[in-house]
């Protein structure tokens, strides 16, 4: 089998040409500490104001306090299955059914008043 250099180096040729960049952000963030409800999540530049964040186990929460360097996020799960180390990713608004919704959970676990006053912490 003979090499040959010409196509070796056509064809690096054309992967060169028409390399595209693409830069992609993912929103993903690490757990630094959980207790008491509560997360604080490292790596999450983009999140804003109550968007609804997924951790492991199938627990959800939302960003609450943007610090510079982190994020808290009321988890609305059991803190119990998270841990430091976790990642932390943003929930896309067209994956998330109203049925899946932690705040429709809410709705239905507690009676109107008290789902009302709790929805009115979170936001």
């Amino acid at each position: 089998m003979k090499i040959n250099t010409n196509e070796i180096s056509a064809l690096i040729k054309q992967q060169i040409k028409n390399y595209q960049a693409k830069i992609e952000t993912n929103d993903v963030g690490t757990v630094m500490s959980v207790g008491d409800g509560i997360a604080i999540v490292y790596g999450l530049d983009n999140v804003m104001n109550g968007e609804l964040l997924e951790f492991p186990q199938n627990v959800y929460g939302m960003a609450m306090n943007l610090e510079s360097d982190h994020v808290g996020v009321i988890l609305l799960g059991d803190d119990r299955l998270n841990k430091e180390g976790d990642e932390v990713a943003k929930e896309a608004a067209d994956t998330l059914r109203p049925s899946e919704s932690p705040a429709l959970e809410i709705e239905n676990l507690f009676p109107t008043s008290l789902s009302l006053s709790i929805m009115f912490m979170l936001s």
